[in-house]
């Protein structure tokens, strides 16, 4: 597992930990999976990266996030998905805190284009897929209970 430390420390959801991350360069992580406190996952997309750090993020369920992996729906989809918040964080160059703003909708000029997948190596993720799906398991198997 990659969990690590707070990622976003003041986000509108709280403080957001590195969950899993999908895509990256060099050290700079570009595609990655978030959680918050109660174990609710956020996907992030840096958008740019000079001269300050740009991300989208926005808050998944763990479907969309094994679809994703399995090239069944685009970082795009997920990003312009209606009716959820969504954040665009920034990390100013000369700053030593990161500011978030919450959007209706992002920037169209700003997303990724709508017809691109992530093209992952599905063995790689394999563990965190089963474990995604457990998950699910659990939310259903406490959704029958009511």
């Amino acid at each position: 597992m990659e969990h690590s430390g707070e990622y976003f420390k003041n986000s509108p959801w709280g403080s957001l930990s590195l969950d899993r991350t999908f895509l990256s360069y060099n050290t700079l992580r570009l595609v990655f999976s978030l959680l918050d406190i109660a174990g609710n996952h956020y996907i992030s997309i840096c958008v740019s990266w000079h001269p300050d750090y740009e991300w989208l993020v926005i808050e998944v369920t763990a479907a969309e996030l094994i679809s994703l992996i399995n090239d069944s729906i685009t970082v795009s989809t997920l990003l312009t998905a209606k009716g959820r918040k969504k954040v665009y964080c920034k990390w100013p160059e000369q700053s030593d805190s990161i500011e978030c703003y919450e959007y209706e909708q992002f920037p169209l000029e700003i997303l990724p284009q709508k017809d691109v997948y992530l093209e992952l190596g599905q063995d790689d993720y394999r563990e965190y897929v089963l474990q995604l799906q457990q998950e699910q398991q659990k939310s259903w198997d406490g959704m029958q209970d009511y």
